[in-house]
């Protein structure tokens, strides 16, 4: 049987915090109370899953909320918890308390867990965009989560309550996990940003988008459905020294900011061509040399 929540608290009206409720409100679930303490978000949320309480403060947090959503900055969940954790309540058993954070574990929830409440965190694998805000954006997406005992189950709970779907992250792993949502997202940005303001030079008539559009996407497409060894071309995969010697040059005097970021790129692409046996160690030497 499905779990069914009528009392949902969200605590941070961000961008996590908003998909995550609207996500929630689209699939039936009560959300009671949204706490946060940017005026605008929080009545702008509020409006959108229609919640009756809009508030500012953790003390509002009504005393019947059986799941408090912590979506606020990594530095401020500590502070929140504690907050909660100094609430009256007849039980704290009654009550799930999740962070949306991908760096910290479910003990930075110890104050409440001390208290009897479940605890977990709940990580969506995904990324939410400040504009052109879209509902769909949770569907079927995983969560990373981290509890420990029955609050295991709670957790996945929740999750499936979103309609996602849950993978455990040892604890001591969580910080590898974040870096690699991190490889997953934010240094895939990075390099289009880089793709960017290089095709500003050129002055073309088209968007940069548009023009190189076709090449990253088929990039990308190849590398899911073969192999991000299989889908690696280019002059460094064949070893060509000379025409990577003429790139930094070339970036040298006209985008120095990307020299370092071209030799770090560069360098893991080598070493995936001899991985594949596509690149002799010799030649893999010199351009680790011109690289490094």
């Amino acid at each position: 049987m499905k779990q069914h929540y009528h009392n949902i608290c969200i605590v941070g009206a961000g961008r996590v915090g908003t998909a995550l409720a609207v996500a929630l409100h689209k699939r039936g679930h009560r959300i009671c109370a949204v706490i946060s303490h940017t005026r605008r978000s929080a009545q702008k949320l509020s409006r959108l899953v229609g919640s009756p309480l809009t508030s500012y403060s953790i003390r509002s947090m009504p005393v019947d909320c059986d799941v408090a959503i912590i979506a606020v900055p990594d530095g401020q969940i500590k502070i929140v918890a504690r907050e909660i954790a100094r609430l009256k309540r007849k039980s704290f058993a009654s009550l799930l308390v999740v962070h949306t954070s991908g760096i910290h574990t479910a003990e930075i929830l110890s104050p409440l867990a001390k208290k009897g409440a479940h605890t977990a965190s709940i990580h969506p694998i995904q990324t939410f965009p400040a504009k052109a805000y879209r509902a769909d954006l949770t569907n079927g997406i995983f969560y990373g989560i981290d509890a420990s005992g029955k609050s295991v189950s709670e957790a996945k709970k929740l999750v499936a309550a979103l309609g996602g779907n849950a993978i455990v992250v040892p604890r001591d792993l969580k910080p590898l996990y974040h870096s690699l949502c991190v490889f997953s997202s934010g240094h895939l940005v990075a390099v289009l940003d880089a793709v960017a303001g290089l095709a500003k030079k050129f002055k073309f008539k088209k968007s940069w988008q548009e023009v190189l559009g076709p090449l990253i996407l088929t990039a990308v497409r190849n590398a899911f459905h073969e192999s991000p060894s299989d889908a690696l071309t280019g002059p460094i995969a064949r070893g060509d020294i000379a025409t990577v010697r003429a790139h930094l040059a070339s970036l040298r005097k006209r985008s120095p900011e990307l020299v370092a970021l071209y030799r770090t790129l560069g360098l893991h692409e080598a070493e995936m061509a001899v991985k594949r046996r596509a690149m002799t160690r010799k030649t893999f030497g010199q351009m680790k040399r011109l690289l490094a």
